[in-house]
């Protein structure tokens, strides 16, 4: 256990939470099918988000250069980012001519509000607006923002400073959801970020990953070790390629904590997909290195759940985990809410066409697919009509209907039924949905309050939440419990040491010894996040281009990201979260020796975009269906069954009309289809957010 961290007034302060601590518990279930509630800043003065921007001077009538940074962000941020704009005015402002005012501006709208006459020089811009702003043009037809990889139209080219790519520096993936090109489809103009005239218009200034947050204590409490090791440490030690097992024997003395007889959800062996439980004697092991299965995930999760375990610690424990988002699930198995057909939009959380692992090089439709890749939407439907031509090239792995159908068992009450009523079962089986009972190990955030995933956690009521890394920071500053963790990910699991041999159907005991091969390939989904990412941007109507230019080149300094460490999530210049002087003022930053900021640096390699930010629309084709996903669906008022396929209780308002007897997939497709809107962002086809089995090489 770290050390106790000494607080004035942390008793007072704790003593207050608690008493409110109960009411946390006991919020409404709601949240995670698309709102982005990761940012925690004032939303600002959303008809000015400029704050009354006009010809800022110093007091004795110079200008100054107007910068807007982004109240999405924490106060924590806000305030670093102001000590970076009192460093420039002391000094850098002489030698370079001009000073800059710096204040927070709100986190919306932006793509209409940067068509104004009068807007900063320049702007910090969130993901979640990205793409309105991105499609936003003047009158003259120029977009909002200059580019800032060419002097073309007056950009700033930042490919090339002084012979230097300062791009190269930076995530890519991060910076794709700031690019934009147009592409004309059937007369309608689109956008996407890999058209070939695309340019960058946004330089990313943080990354927001979400990560596994746990609590160091709860877990000592249950008796769970917690180690660090990748997979090839954790198997020289003795040790599994696991998240979190259950191992028979103490190996050799490795294990301290003491072990006792543990009711575990054994869900991947249980009969008729029901969780069935077991009393195991064992040794429980956590490794925060290596994400989880899905199996032991919910495993892990019911521990800290009283409905399996009434030995778990603490009073006001309800659930193991507090998760709003399914993002990371139908990802890591090649699946989205949003697919591209022909260059249009569709809804793609019904999609229920097998999904599986590419195991031999192979063609499909005209595409090439590698071995270790998993089928976008276009190759599974192929399959799925000619499965003889290609089956003996790829390996089935649960799709993304199976990924919904396991979030929504994890915050539906033990034992429901969760995936259609006993008057839905013909229908439902005919759609090839299997029945689900529910885990409830999962508690639902009370409609997307973001307080509810801090309380959950800092007062106990759930040992694990999932949120955005910069979201939690502020919140968790005073509290040395807690440590970090990758999200889990798809696997399959064999009985045999060298990965071959049929999945083994169990995961609580040593039985399991590594991951399932097939003809050398590893069966695993993505490794899969989401990032809330935000950029600097030069607006075209600003006042002082040159000046912007010039400080925003100062802005991307590895000095100024250094400023920013305290309040932000991880930087995104690559080079500098790979190295050791920045990781560890980062972890100085938190007083935590043993701060495992390895699962944050190798979530900015693959935190990919929300739904949120797919199309200039931004929340508006996903708040068709996300009330009845987060607040009916994911709480037992409604079957998966009648969410992709019922009809009856869907009348919905729809572009002022009321449109009955259609599904909710039915109602997104209209709308994408009748809007003009934003091809999301990779492009025209959703690639199931598809990044790394494995990281990258640093």
């Amino acid at each position: 256990m770290k050390n106790k961290k000494i607080f004035s007034i942390l008793t007072f302060i704790l003593a207050l939470i608690m008493s409110f601590s109960m009411f946390a518990c006991q919020m409404p279930g709601a949240g995670g099918g698309g709102n982005n509630n990761d940012n925690t800043g004032d939303s600002g003065d959303e008809d000015d988000p400029w704050g009354d921007l006009g010809d800022e001077d110093d007091g004795r009538g110079e200008e100054m250069l107007a910068f807007r940074y982004n109240t999405g962000t924490s106060a924590t941020y806000q305030a670093a980012m102001q000590n970076v704009v009192n460093l420039w005015n002391t000094q850098y402002a002489t030698a370079n001519g001009f000073k800059v005012a710096g204040a927070a501006s709100s986190s919306s709208n932006y793509g209409t509000a940067l068509t104004a006459a009068t807007v900063p020089d320049v702007v910090e811009i969130a993901d979640t607006d990205s793409q309105a702003v991105l499609s936003s043009k003047l009158n003259n037809g120029q977009s909002v923002l200059l580019p800032l990889d060419t002097t073309e139209n007056n950009g700033v080219d930042l490919t090339n400073v002084g012979g230097t790519d300062l791009t190269a520096k930076y995530d890519k993936i991060s910076l794709e959801r700031f690019s934009s090109g147009t592409k004309n489809v059937n007369g309608v103009i689109k956008y996407s970020p890999l058209a070939e005239n695309a340019n960058l218009y946004g330089i990313t200034s943080y990354i927001n990953a979400s990560v596994l947050i746990y609590n160091e204590d709860l877990f000592e409490a249950m008796g769970i070790q917690i180690i660090s090791m990748d997979e090839d440490e954790a198997i020289a030690a003795g040790y599994g390629p696991f998240g979190y097992h259950v191992y028979d024997t103490n190996l050799n003395g490795k294990i301290t904590v003491d072990s006792s007889k543990y009711v575990e959800i054994n869900q991947i062996a249980a009969v008729n997909n029901k969780v069935s439980t077991a009393e195991v004697e064992g040794y429980r092991v956590f490794n925060n290195k290596i994400p989880m299965s899905w199996e032991e995930y919910i495993a892990l999760a019911s521990v800290f759940t009283k409905v399996y375990n009434d030995k778990q610690q603490h009073a006001n424990m309800k659930h193991g985990i507090t998760a709003e988002y399914w993002f990371n699930l139908g990802w890591s198995v090649g699946g989205d809410a949003m697919y591209s057909k022909n260059d249009t939009l569709y809804f793609g959380l019904d999609d229920n066409n097998p999904s599986y692992v590419v195991t031999n090089n192979v063609t499909i439709d005209g595409k090439n697919w590698v071995k270790g890749e998993i089928l976008d939407y276009a190759a599974r439907a192929a399959v799925a009509a000619n499965k003889n031509a290609y089956i003996s090239n790829l390996h089935e792995i649960s799709n993304i209907v199976d990924a919904v159908s396991f979030f929504v068992a994890m915050s539906n009450n033990k034992d429901v039924k969760v995936g259609y009523s006993d008057a839905e079962a013909a229908a439902a089986q005919a759609k090839g949905l299997e029945q689900m009972a529910g885990y409830g190990v999962g508690y639902a955030t009370g409609n997307g309050n973001s307080q509810s995933y801090e309380a959950n956690f800092t007062t106990q009521c759930s040992a694990m939440c999932i949120r955005g890394y910069a979201a939690m920071r502020d919140h968790l500053k005073s509290y040395d419990f807690w440590n970090i963790a990758p999200l889990p990910q798809y696997k399959q699991y064999t009985a045999n040491a060298d990965g071959s041999g049929d999945e083994v159907k169990t995961n609580v005991t040593t039985t399991a010894k590594a991951v399932k091969k097939v003809n050398g390939v590893e069966i695993k989904g993505y490794l899969s996040t989401w990032s809330s990412d935000f950029a600097f941007a030069i607006p075209r109507n600003a006042k002082h281009t040159e000046w912007a230019k010039t400080f925003l080149k100062w802005l991307l300094t590895d000095n100024v990201q250094n400023m920013l460490i305290d309040g932000s999530g991880i930087t995104p210049i690559v080079s500098l979260r790979n190295n050791a002087t920045y990781l560890q003022k980062f972890q100085e930053s938190y007083d935590m020796a043993d701060f495992n900021i390895d699962a944050l640096v190798n979530a900015s390699y693959y935190g990919t975009a929300a739904d949120w930010c797919y199309t200039s629309a931004g929340n508006a084709w996903v708040n068709i269906w996300s009330n009845p996903f987060n607040n009916a669906l994911r709480i037992g008022k409604l079957s998966i069954y009648n969410f992709y396929y019922g009809t009856t209780a869907n009348t919905a308002v729809y572009e002022g009309d009321t449109r009955a007897n259609k599904t909710w997939s039915q109602m997104v497709n209209e709308y994408l289809v009748d809007q003009t809107v934003a091809v999301p962002v990779m492009e025209y086809e959703i690639i199931s957010h598809k990044t790394f089995q494995n990281l990258p090489n640093a």
